[in-house]
C-alpha cells in the first residue's frame, strides 16, 4: 500500500486544517498547502511551514533565531535553517516532555513522507493549541486520569476525533465564506460601476 492512499483521508491531515486555522498564507509560488504536500520530500514547503509556525509561537524570537538564514538562499543557509528548527524543538520537548514527543533531527534533512506528516500533525497542534490558551484561555483536551490503558486509549481516542470534526467544520464554514466572497465579488464590481456611470452621467 502506498504511503498517499494509506494516509488520504485520515486524521493524519488533520495538519492542513491546523495550519488554515492558524492563518497560512504563502507568496512562495512553488508552495501550495493541500493535502499531498509533503507526500514526497518537500524542502521549500518545509522551510514556509516551519518559519511560519515558529513565528505564531513568538514573532520576535523567530525573527532573532532566523535572522541569519531566512529567507533560505543557499544550501549553507538551508542547513543553518534546520538547525535552528531542531534547536528550538529540543527546547519545547524539554519544556513539554509529556505532550511533545522527541523529534530526531534527521527527519528534516528529508522533509516528507509518513513519519514527517505525523510530526507535522503534532507540531501543529502544538501551536494551535498554544494560541487558543493565549488568545482565549481555552483549555484543551487532556488525556483521561483511568489507570486502565484500555480505557484511557478509547476516552482519548473518542476526545480526539470530536476535537478534530470540530476543526475539520470550522475549516468548512471557512472555505465556503471565502467561495461566497469570490462568487460575490464580480456581482460587486458589476454594481460599484454602475453606480459611478450613473453618478457621473447626473454630475
Amino acid at each position: 500500500m502506498s504511503f498517499k492512499s494509506e494516509v488520504c483521508g485520515s486524521s493524519e491531515r488533520i495538519y492542513v486544517s491546523n495550519l488554515r486555522l492558524l492563518g497560512f498564507t504563502c507568496d512562495e509560488k512553488d508552495v501550495t498547502l493541500a493535502p499531498d504536500m509533503f507526500d514526497h520530500p518537500n524542502t521549500k514547503g518545509f522551510q514556509q511551514v516551519m518559519y511560519f509556525l515558529f513565528k505564531v509561537l513568538n514573532h520576535e524570537k523567530a525573527k532573532q533565531e532566523f535572522r541569519d538564514c531566512w529567507p533560505v538562499l543557499d544550501k549553507k543557509q538551508e542547513s543553518e535553517f534546520r538547525r535552528k528548527c531542531s534547536n528550538w524543538l529540543k527546547e519545547i520537548q524539554r519544556e513539554n516532555a509529556e505532550d511533545f514527543p522527541h523529534v530526531n533531527p534527521a527527519l528534516f534533512q528529508s522533509p516528507g513522507g509518513r513519519k514527517f506528516v505525523l510530526f507535522l500533525r503534532g507540531f501543529t497542534k502544538y501551536v494551535l493549541a498554544h494560541v487558543l490558551h493565549q488568545d482565549a484561555n481555552i483549555t484543551t483536551l487532556k488525556k483521561p486520569g483511568s489507570k486502565k490503558k484500555e480505557i484511557t486509549k478509547l476516552a482519548f481516542k473518542n476526545l480526539s476525533m470530536r476535537n478534530e470534526e470540530n476543526i475539520q467544520d470550522a475549516v468548512r464554514y471557512q472555505e465556503k465564506i471565502e467561495a461566497c466572497l469570490a462568487k460575490s465579488a464580480p456581482n460587486a464590481a458589476a454594481i460599484s460601476n454602475k453606480y459611478f456611470n450613473m453618478k457621473a452621467r447626473k454630475e
